[in-house]
């Protein structure tokens, strides 16, 4: 299965966009990025209850468990970057991008400890695309951390 088919599969699931609008209409889509934000969370805490029983407790981890959990928190993450106009493969590409910049051989701890945020970003940048979230608009956001573009940045800090 590649990535394209999974985000269609795995859209099916979850709710639609009216859906969404209807939990807090003032603020359209962000709905999708707050359910699934607060959703990914869950399921890192389960992986992470997984790991710490065998830490602290020594119950045997089951590999099946481990793989269940990592797909939910996929699927969560899917629907994140889905919420935002973005893609699975556009943030693999800009992750990549951020770490040819950071470690351009290899991992090194120096250059872990002091990054170059500002060449990171512009490489991100580099790797843009990413479209305004709020209801309607579909405006290029300015930076590649944005969600919102100018207008709508605007518009929220008077809200």
């Amino acid at each position: 299965m590649n990535t394209k088919e999974y985000n269609r599969l795995a859209r099916r699931t979850d709710l639609s966009a009216g859906e969404y609008q209807n939990l807090r209409p003032h603020v359209g889509k962000i709905n999708r990025l707050i359910h699934h934000s607060i959703g990914l969370s869950t399921e890192v805490g389960e992986l992470n209850d997984l790991i710490k029983k065998f830490l602290f407790y020594g119950k045997k981890v089951e590999i099946t468990h481990v793989v269940e959990e990592c797909g939910d928190i996929l699927w969560y993450l899917s629907g994140m970057l889905d919420a935002v106009g973005s893609t699975l493969e556009e943030a693999m590409e800009k992750n990549i991008a951020k770490l040819q910049v950071r470690y351009p051989n290899n991992f090194e701890t120096k250059r872990a400890l002091n990054r170059d945020l500002k060449a990171e970003s512009k490489a991100l940048q580099s790797k843009s695309g990413t479209k305004c979230i709020s209801v309607g608009c579909s405006k290029p956001v300015e930076l590649s951390t944005d969600q919102y573009c100018k207008h709508c940045l605007e518009w929220l800090g008077s809200y």
